[in-house]
């Protein structure tokens, strides 16, 4: 069994997207399938390599970090935590794509 969590005030943001227009319900759409594809299979992101993991996650006691691309223009950011039985995927972030390049030493 998978459950998502929000990480912070995300599920808030999440839900914003929601009642937005335009670019914000698109996102709002991918987050939606993404969060569908987590459930089916967690381990479908790939793998961003522990080098390259951002301070402010390690600060957090993150290990291990996941992207999945929701388009050629968004990257959802996850980690997952928990037992056999229950994996909990936590949803951290989502960014534009020169976003996470820059903060993940892409340029």
């Amino acid at each position: 069994m998978v459950r998502i969590r929000f990480y912070g005030k995300l599920e808030e943001r999440y839900n914003d997207l929601a009642v937005g227009r335009g670019e914000a319900k698109h996102l709002h759409m991918l987050i939606a399938k993404a969060i569908e594809k987590i459930k089916e299979n967690p381990h479908k992101g790939k793998v961003i390599p522990k080098p390259q993991i951002p301070f402010k996650y390690k600060q957090l006691g993150i290990t291990t970090l996941r992207r999945m691309n929701l388009d050629e223009r968004w990257r959802l950011i996850y980690t997952l935590d928990g037992s056999d039985i229950e994996i909990v995927a936590v949803l951290l972030e989502w960014k534009d794509h020169p976003e996470y390049n820059r903060e993940f030493g892409y340029d």
